[in-house]
């Protein structure tokens, strides 16, 4: 027969665990820019920033998950794999305006492609990176 004195240790362990993977999480704002003139992309700007203080719990989606090399900062990872970030945003909070103007019988296309500071909780595990969209 077990003893429930076996059942601590593994209790435990498993509330340590949870408590340090959100304990080690941090809060980043993130924003992202770009605008396309005539199908050539004329500016693009990713900004990440530090969250002063946390931000509130994670919202119930999927979180993105990156692969971080070593040494590599949080944009330098996000710009590596720009194309995954940009799919996963444009499920959450993706926003496109587009403007046509016609003069002298000329058309100019403008489209900006942006999403606007959005905080995430982000955890760095073992070469891993946890992105999570929050409130």
């Amino acid at each position: 027969m077990r003893s429930r004195d076996g059942n601590t240790s593994f209790l435990l362990t498993i509330f340590s665990l949870v408590l340090s993977t959100t304990l080690s999480a941090t809060s980043y704002y993130i924003s992202y820019k770009t605008i396309v003139k005539d199908a050539v992309v004329v500016s693009q700007e990713l900004y990440i920033s530090t969250a002063m203080k946390e931000c509130s719990s994670a919202v119930r989606v999927e979180p993105l998950w990156l692969v971080q090399n070593d040494g590599e900062t949080l944009k330098d990872t996000i710009e590596r794999e720009f194309d995954t970030f940009l799919e996963y945003m444009s499920k959450h909070s993706l926003h496109v305006r587009s403007s046509q103007t016609l003069q002298n019988s000329q058309s100019q296309d403008i489209i900006e492609l942006s999403f606007k500071p959005t905080c995430f909780t982000v955890d760095f595990n073992d070469g891993l990176v946890k992105i999570s969209p929050t409130k």
